[in-house]
């Protein structure tokens, strides 16, 4: 058993708004005792530990804090997990029940155990569930210096604890919590979907939150379709790289609020053509690879030759966007970023000398 009380009395206090000279005032004692307990250097007495329960408003053991080592805890956390997972939650809630009996200030068990009554709420439409969720959350918060996830954090507690209220229908506490806890901007697209369909708010309320969210998933799902493109390229798997070249060069076309206007997404797309053509130059299609060079030149000359680095023919666009201005690391010109970021990198030297023939004529 490892006691937690030094991480928890900084968090709690931190939680409640106080100094440590604060805390130090209300229990009668040093600032320098204060901050001793929280280094860990020092440990308080039982009576300043009950006072601090008590200011705090937590049990003495949750205050106290330890983590299990060992023991049959695993087994139940991945109990819990799979009744979940096979929607048997009166079992789960049993197993659930027993385990916050047996390991009440445990992270991993406390985060398990709010996972599954947040479920529930949400499949079973259960009020009493989501309470017991959000008070699990709560919980979690206080024991998180227990966790080794790093995928969970504050941050995501709060946004699942939102969640939890937005079941409840309580839209205006759920949102207050969205805001509050918006790192860079995580919880963007439930704020602007909230805003748009509640019928309490405005729908102007959505166009920043929506907006932000729609470039932030365009661009994560271009990072992610590129990475499946070269991924299997290099695993030798080149008709799927084509597939995955031909999935975002139609997605991107089918943002283009005008198709036959230059759009931002165009600067894009040639660079796709051009990874196509190394790809068909692998499979030994000279021809396909010719002619995908070629779209790619044809576009990026095009491009040059008028660039439109704003979101104006871009589909989704809400608001004013004219002063707005898209930045990526293409560079200013897209025939030199594709000869440098593609031709050269990839050490293709029959369609380099292809593109800079065209370049020259």
């Amino acid at each position: 058993m490892k006691l937690q009380i030094s991480e928890n009395i900084r968090t709690l206090r931190k939680q409640h708004g106080l100094m440590q000279d604060q805390l130090a005032e209300a229990l009668g004692v040093s600032t320098a005792a204060v901050s001793k307990w929280e280094r860990g250097t020092a440990t308080p007495e039982l009576g300043f530990i009950a006072q601090m329960a008590e200011i705090f408003e937590v049990s003495i053991d949750v205050l106290v804090g330890y983590q299990v080592q060992g023991g049959n805890k695993d087994v139940l956390e991945r109990r819990i997990k799979e009744l979940a997972r096979l929607k048997e939650f009166d079992e789960a809630s049993e197993v659930a029940e027993t385990a916050l009996a047996k390991y009440p200030n445990d992270f991993s068990i406390v985060y398990s155990c709010a996972s599954l009554y947040e479920i529930k709420g949400a499949e079973l439409t259960d009020t009493v569930s989501y309470h017991r969720a959000i008070e699990l959350y709560n919980r979690a918060i206080v024991l998180l210096s227990q966790n080794t996830n790093p995928e969970i954090t504050e941050f995501t507690l709060q946004k699942e604890m939102a969640q939890c209220y937005l079941g409840l229908e309580q839209i205006d506490k759920g949102i207050e919590i969205l805001k509050k806890y918006n790192l860079y901007g995580m919880n963007d697209a439930l704020i602007g979907m909230l805003y748009a369909t509640r019928k309490m708010y405005k729908p102007q309320e959505a166009e920043a939150y929506l907006l932000n969210a729609f470039s932030s998933r365009v661009t994560e799902l271009m990072q992610t379709m590129l990475g499946y493109h070269y991924y299997y390229k290099r695993m030798g798997l080149l008709q799927d790289s084509l597939m995955a070249a031909d999935w975002v060069i139609h997605f991107l076309e089918e943002l283009k609020a005008d198709k036959t206007k230059i759009s931002y997404f165009d600067k894009l797309i040639c660079l796709f053509y051009a990874s196509k053509a190394i790809v068909f130059d692998l499979l030994g299609e000279t021809k396909q690879a010719d002619e995908q060079l070629k779209k790619a030149w044809d576009l990026s000359d095009r491009f040059d030759a008028n660039p439109d680095n704003g979101p104006g023919n871009v589909l989704f666009v809400l608001g004013d966007t004219s002063d707005i201005t898209l930045f990526d690391d293409v560079g200013v010109s897209v025939t030199e970023a594709i000869e440098r970021k593609i031709l050269v990198e990839e050490d293709n030297d029959r369609l380099l000398a292809l593109w800079r023939e065209w370049k020259q004529a």
